[in-house]
């Protein structure tokens, strides 16, 4: 059930100007939308495939979301380059404006597959579906919107609760004790318990905060040490279910469809999962 915050985001400040036609006539045109004060420029192309469109005032394609019937794919973002008109906006109101797009034409989900990179000052890219998870317990697209995970060929969505449990418990002292070279020389890290469940989660944030290679240079080590059962977050699938209309801040009541069920269903098994996991390590 999304919290009353989790909706309140989904539709803060958004703002339509020449809308177009509809999901279900599959028409083309162009059109404005406002995210947070940020104006963006939207085109739908109507082809062998129905898409949505954002480019930047220098016509870099910043966004394109494919509508499959219902289901809205978030194919390609790109925030490196300016994207609103206003040149100052941060990438993740593509994400928000994507939702919004997809939902006023008439989609019901919107998914993607995480690739999303990050680049260090020095140039060097690497994973930020990474570094974010073993930061934060989420994804970057998790922090945004209310994305959960669905199974994909890299890794099932019980495998990720998995993960996201382990990133969020691990203490800094047992991924030490796993490789010391893991150790940064430059972060001070002695007001924090590193043998304390979440440590190694306060030093990575330290560690995040400082832009350094060193995500670049040590990313498959941490993934190994935090014994995390994916070798990667890159090529992982998430979907967003498409709020409906609100009445004071409440969602209407809605009969829940058989796919929603499974899903409660698969949810409450993937928790069982990870409660038997803890307690097997909490014995060994």
């Amino acid at each position: 059930m999304r919290t009353f915050r989790e909706a309140a985001l989904i539709r803060i400040h958004v703002h339509y100007r020449k809308p177009i036609s509809s999901f279900h006539q599959r028409g083309g045109g162009y059109g404005e939308i406002t995210i947070q004060g940020h104006a963006y420029q939207y085109e739908t192309v109507v082809g062998n495939n129905y898409t949505i469109q954002i480019k930047g005032p220098n016509q870099n394609l910043c966004m394109l979301v494919l509508l499959e019937e219902e289901t809205a794919i978030l194919q390609i973002l790109d925030g490196k380059a300016p994207c609103s008109m206003s040149y100052d906006a941060p990438s993740s109101e593509l994400v928000l404006a994507a939702y919004h797009l997809a939902k006023m034409k008439g989609a019901s989900r919107i998914e993607l597959t995480d690739y999303s990179k990050k680049t260090t000052p020095s140039g060097r890219e690497f994973s930020l579906a990474n570094m974010y998870f073993l930061t934060e317990g989420k994804t970057w697209y998790e922090s945004i919107l209310p994305f959960y995970p669905v199974d994909s060929y890299v890794a099932s969505a019980s495998d990720i609760e998995i993960a996201r449990t382990r990133a969020l418990t691990n203490s800094w002292a047992s991924l030490l004790s796993c490789d010391s070279s893991l150790s940064h020389p430059t972060i001070d890290s002695s007001d924090i318990d590193i043998y304390a469940p979440g440590s190694a989660r306060q030093v990575l944030q330290r560690i995040k905060q400082e832009k350094s290679d060193y995500f670049v240079e040590h990313m498959s080590k941490l993934l190994r040490c935090s014994a995390i059962p994916i070798s990667t977050l890159d090529g992982t699938r998430f979907q967003c279910d498409i709020l409906s209309a609100y009445r004071g801040g409440r969602p209407r009541n809605r009969l829940k469809s058989q796919r929603q069920t499974k899903r409660a269903a698969t949810r409450q098994q993937n928790q069982a999962y990870v409660l038997s996991i803890q307690k097997n390590n909490a014995t060994t």
